[in-house]
């Protein structure tokens, strides 16, 4: 079994993988940590927008392949304005996972890589509890694509394999309460990022619809 903490052993792993396996890897953990992006102030929920759009494209990368050279420009797209080094780790997860949407070859493991490193540094941050079950679901997943599971299925299935931890899931429920208090149709997104935690699924046309970008 792959350690996933140890950039050396995540790189080798993803080396032995195609983009498509490397795109979903990246936009499940950089998906896990979302609950975790902090919300103060209206720049706070501009930034947590852009979070939106940037795991929403890598997401989309991974379940629709065949879109992946649309995409591409979609996922530079949603990095406008999160250059900033000194982001939180978890909006470093999203840029990361957008960045390998956007990019070919060897930087979308490269990206990939990036991204779930700063997952787990997220996960990390949030408890104990969180780490541990965010590498028991990169571990899943890794099973899961060895078993014989393609990127596609595994980009729809249950984000999490069981419930949320308990952390997390109050992090979220902070999250939603406070972006869908402030009366800014925040539902479109909300309601996404649950779909994402279920695994629904989702009408193609209008998730290549929401990625075009603006």
């Amino acid at each position: 079994m792959v350690d996933f903490t140890i950039l050396e052993e995540r790189l080798e792993w993803l080396a032995a993988r195609n983009e498509d396996v490397a795109a979903v890897f990246a936009a499940r953990a950089a998906l896990r940590v979302v609950p975790a992006v902090y919300v103060s102030s209206v720049a706070g929920r501009k930034r947590t927008m852009r979070v939106f759009r940037a795991v929403s494209v890598a997401w989309a990368a991974a379940a629709y392949p065949g879109h992946r050279d649309t995409l591409r420009e979609a996922a530079k797209a949603a990095l406008f304005g999160l250059g900033n080094v000194q982001l939180s780790t978890p909006v470093r997860s999203a840029v990361y996972a957008a960045a390998a949407a956007a990019a070919h070859g060897e930087d979308v493991l490269r990206h990939a890589s990036t991204s779930v490193g700063y997952t787990l540094d997220a996960a990390e941050t949030i408890g104990d509890e969180a780490f541990a079950r965010t590498l028991e679901a990169l571990e899943i997943d890794a099973d899961q694509l060895a078993r014989g599971f393609s990127s596609v299925t595994l980009a729809n299935s249950q984000l999490w394999p069981g419930r949320l931890p308990d952390l997390m899931r109050w992090r979220w429920d902070q999250l939603k309460t406070a972006l869908l208090g402030a009366s800014e149709d925040w539902e479109v997104w909300t309601d996404w990022y649950e779909e994402r935690l279920s695994g629904e699924l989702t009408d193609q046309t209008a998730e290549l619809a929401r990625e075009r970008p603006d």
